[in-house]
């Protein structure tokens, strides 16, 4: 008898951690965790944290899935795709969803284009004209970026910077340093990464233009100032993304949102800007 009871203790401790949810995550980076951060507060912490990058076997018998950043979307899909899944801060899922896989919804990390030109209008409202300089990848953000420049006031030049490999950059921004004041910069594969971001950087602040960047960090390197999202909120979205109804099923919608609606502003005053501004140009 003892040992009947002891086979029944472990099969209810293993349904309930079998019946946890799993976050699966791209990778050990803050906006990552603090997602994940989100979501394990949702569930009061009875989640499983799995990084995609290690390709975890032991996680098929979780369910529902969340998967956060692209990586950990393309894994979830090449390797379980009957699984239902919730996921955020993926680029262009849309473009991944089809009806084979049409149960998927989430967040997808594309700030709002008018929220962020709202922004940017609203701190530079002082009269003066300013020339912004905006490196992208048409492939990626070419209709993007169209409508960031379509919200944008009379008083902004806008010199586009496409580029197609990340190899055409430094080529490109040598061509346009001496016709800008401020550079604009939007997530992108080809254009983000760690040299770009610190040729970027280096120039910038050298020739005293002026970055706008889109989180913390690009603030704490130099930046003017920085929009961006409260990752923690998001994540607690994403997991009310779901429903549970009283026989134990989840009706998942089949809607991918935007996280525009999360944008906010690095804590700078229109003031400060302008100091740091007139700080970086006093010398031109």
């Amino acid at each position: 008898m003892k040992k009947y009871i002891i086979i029944l203790l472990q099969l209810l401790i293993s349904s309930s951690l079998y019946s946890q949810p799993l976050v699966l995550v791209s990778g050990n980076i803050k906006p990552y965790i603090e997602t994940y951060e989100g979501i394990k507060e949702y569930f009061n912490g009875e989640v499983q944290l799995r990084f995609s990058e290690n390709e975890p076997k032991d996680i098929f018998i979780y369910s529902p899935w969340f998967v956060i950043g692209d990586k950990a979307f393309n894994f979830a899909q090449k390797f379980n795709k009957n699984k239902k899944t919730v996921f955020a801060l993926v680029k262009n899922p849309q473009k991944k969803i089809t009806k084979k896989n049409s149960d998927l919804t989430g967040y997808r990390l594309n700030f709002s284009p008018k929220l962020i030109a709202e922004k940017i209008n609203n701190l530079f409202s002082n009269g003066k004209n300013y020339s912004i300089g905006i490196p992208y990848n048409p492939k990626n953000n070419y209709y993007y970026v169209k409508k960031i420049i379509k919200k944008l006031s009379a008083n902004f030049t806008i010199i586009e910077i496409p580029v197609s490999s990340d190899k055409e950059l430094v080529a490109s921004f040598e061509e346009i340093w001496n016709k800008i004041n401020l550079i604009l910069l939007i997530p992108d594969d080809t254009v983000i990464n760690k040299d770009n971001i610190n040729y970027i950087f280096s120039q910038a602040l050298s020739k005293k233009i002026g970055i706008i960047g889109y989180n913390r960090w690009f603030v704490k390197r130099g930046a003017v100032f920085s929009y961006f999202i409260d990752y923690k909120e998001l994540g607690k979205d994403t997991a009310k993304l779901y429903k549970k109804h009283k026989n134990g099923q989840i009706l998942y919608y089949n809607k991918i949102k935007t996280i525009g609606n999360k944008l906010i502003l690095e804590k700078y005053n229109m003031q400060k800007i302008e100091d740091k501004l007139d700080l970086l140009w006093q010398q031109n």
